[in-house]
C-alpha cells in the first residue's frame, strides 16, 4: 500500500504548472497568485492612535501627575492641523493621526479632563499607537 505522501508525489509528478496570466480583479476570484504582490502604499500612511484618549509629548510626563492644556482633537481618519508644544495635549480618537510632536497616547479612562485641562497618571512612552505601515490584517 502507498503512503499518502508517496501517492501525492506520483499524482503531482504528472502535473505541470500552468503559465501565468494577467486577469482583471473581477476575474481573479478563485485563482492563485503566480508571484507575491507588494503594495506601493503603506497603511496606515502615518502613525495613528490605537484607541481613544489624548495625544501627548512624553517629555511632558516627567512630573506625574501632569497638567496639560488640550488644544484640539484628531478625529478618526483625520490629521490634526497643529503641532503640540510643551504642556499641550490633543484629544484623539481611534484611527486619528498623531499630531506633530506627540509620541504617546494616554487612554481616556486613565485621565481626568476639566475645562481644557488634562490630568494624566503614570503611563508608558509610545503606548497605544500604531506605527506607519503597521497594519496587519490578521491583527485587526
Amino acid at each position: 500500500m502507498l503512503s499518502v505522501i508517496d501517492a501525492l508525489e506520483k499524482v503531482s509528478a504528472g502535473c505541470g504548472l500552468l503559465p501565468a496570466e494577467q486577469v482583471s480583479l473581477d476575474a481573479a476570484l478563485g485563482r492563485v497568485l503566480a508571484q507575491d504582490v507588494a503594495s506601493t502604499l503603506t497603511h496606515p500612511p502615518t502613525a495613528v492612535s490605537a484607541m481613544d484618549g489624548y495625544a501627548v509629548r512624553w517629555d511632558d510626563l516627567a512630573a506625574i501627575p501632569a497638567d496639560l492644556t488640550v488644544i484640539g482633537e484628531a478625529a478618526a481618519g483625520h490629521v490634526f492641523s497643529g503641532a503640540l508644544a510643551p504642556g499641550q495635549a490633543a484629544r484623539i480618537f481611534t484611527g486619528g493621526a498623531l499630531p506633530e510632536g506627540a509620541d504617546t497616547i494616554v487612554i481616556q479612562e486613565d485621565t481626568a479632563y476639566n475645562d481644557h485641562h488634562l490630568m494624566l497618571p503614570l503611563c508608558r512612552q509610545n503606548q497605544s499607537q500604531e506605527c506607519v505601515g503597521n497594519f496587519e490584517p490578521s491583527r485587526h
